[in-house]
């Protein structure tokens, strides 16, 4: 299917979600906080078709991540999970972030992410 690049500081969360996109054919790079997926995303060579990060992490937040992912790579498609109601996005202009609100279901959890790597 396609390579995504998983950020989530809950081990719990994340082990789920990799799950889940491995069971659906999807290849799973995994980072527990913005600066490590920084760091991961840099040393790739074959850039991840989506980013899914959480919006509270340690050492960087998802919003934080996603400024400065866009500021160096325009084209990316970045999905926000938080359990935060009230984030807004409009400070991204592009209409490849998008914010997803925990808890999530499996099949709204799938839907969004094919939805995104196939546009």
């Amino acid at each position: 299917m396609g390579k995504i690049l998983l950020v989530e500081d809950d081990n719990t969360i994340r082990t789920l979600f990799r799950k889940i996109l491995v069971a659906n054919g999807y290849e799973v790079i995994e980072a527990t906080n913005g600066e490590e997926a920084l760091k991961l995303y840099e040393e790739l060579k074959e850039k991840p078709e989506l980013i899914i990060l959480d919006h509270l992490m340690p050492k960087k937040s998802g919003l934080e991540v996603t400024q400065e992912l866009l500021k160096r790579y325009s084209h990316d498609k970045i999905l926000i999970i938080t359990g935060h109601p009230g984030i807004e996005l409009d400070c991204f202009p592009n209409e490849t972030i998008r914010l997803k609100l925990k808890p999530i279901s499996v099949n709204d959890f799938l839907s969004e992410i094919q939805s995104m790597v196939q546009t």
